[in-house]
């Protein structure tokens, strides 16, 4: 049983169980089958709830230490799979996924759906959902920014007119001035071909981390990761140091390690099955694209700002800039 706070009253709900629909009808992915739900707090529980099918194993983080390499590589080959099931599952526009057709009972049309309103954090957290500005579906990638871009304006905004605070003033006076750097080159990126009514796009997961991937005690997928950084120390095969001590930093060092080969065995295995999407990830348009939306997500990280914002003075003079991913790690 899921319930949840009306952060976005009905849409939240609404939206995940028929992505859940979604995904069974149009991938293997074991995802848990939606029993029932109400997305309305018009109920006993006074709340939105939804009734899953319960789901076997535990979170991929309580076993990760104990799983051999080679069943990590065979956990992400089935991730990868399923990646591109979606990935050939297309879809117009940019938004969130909703059933198409609610009959006068309130009973769902489980099989046909629609792109409708975006339902994320970045829309309704805090006092955003009382705010003005597009919240889709989106035609383009361009008016999706756009709309983000926006929220940064606002917030920002108010912050430099209302607050009292120095420190939060300036920051958000430096996030202004991002958001309107940001703004000037988005168009130039995110050019729209005019051609297409709608921009054509895949369902998208956001959050695969190791809490949200099921496995059993083998290591086997029992219900749906993402792993990046890498950085290296000095110590040996055993995780020993100079002076044959176990060092403090091992396990998470290993981790990384394992992270940043699963990551290219996910791209491997991505590019053989499916050229089509490896194309699109790896092209140098698309990397710009990609930090560019990286850049709109961390724009008010008062730790990212300078840091988008040396990534911003190279693109802008048109230099052959590092990936704001890397300067970001730095």
């Amino acid at each position: 049983m899921r319930v949840t706070l009306p952060v976005d009253p009905r849409r939240k709900t609404q939206s995940e169980a028929a992505t859940l629909d979604f995904i069974q009808q149009n991938t293997d992915a074991p995802v848990p089958t939606v029993i029932a739900f109400d997305a309305s707090n018009d109920n006993a529980l006074r709340v939105e709830w939804m009734l899953l099918e319960h789901m076997p194993g535990k979170p991929l983080r309580q076993h990760w230490k104990s799983l051999p390499l080679e069943k990590k590589r065979a956990l992400v080959k089935r991730i990868a799979l399923y990646v591109v099931q979606l990935f050939r599952a297309r879809i117009q526009g940019i938004g969130n996924l909703y059933h198409s057709d609610t009959s006068r009972d309130d009973a769902v049309d489980q099989t046909k759906f629609r792109v409708g309103r975006i339902v994320s954090n970045e829309f309704f957290w805090d006092d955003r959902t009382t705010q003005e500005f597009p919240r889709g579906p989106f035609r383009s990638s361009r008016s999706w920014l756009h709309a983000r871009l926006l929220v940064h304006r606002h917030e920002s905004k108010d912050i430099i007119e209302a607050s009292r605070d120095e420190d939060d003033i300036d920051t958000a006076e430096q996030v202004a001035i991002l958001e309107q750097r940001l703004a000037s080159l988005l168009h130039s990126i995110f050019t729209f071909n005019l051609n297409h009514e709608v921009e054509e796009t895949a369902l998208f997961h956001d959050d695969l981390s190791q809490q949200n991937i099921m496995v059993d005690e083998d290591g086997n997928l029992t219900a749906i990761i993402d792993w990046e950084c890498v950085i290296e120390y000095a110590i040996d095969e055993n995780g020993l140091n100079e002076d044959g001590e176990i060092d403090e930093s091992y396990p998470e060092d290993l981790l990384e390690y394992e992270q940043t080969e699963l990551r290219n065995e996910f791209l491997n295995e991505v590019k053989n099955i499916e050229p089509a999407w490896f194309a699109i990830y790896s092209s140098d348009l698309n990397l710009r694209k990609a930090d560019f939306e990286m850049a709109v997500n961390c724009i008010d990280n008062e730790f990212c700002i300078k840091r988008i914002s040396k990534w911003l003075d190279g693109v802008e003079a048109g230099e052959d800039v590092p990936s704001l991913q890397k300067i970001l790690l730095e």
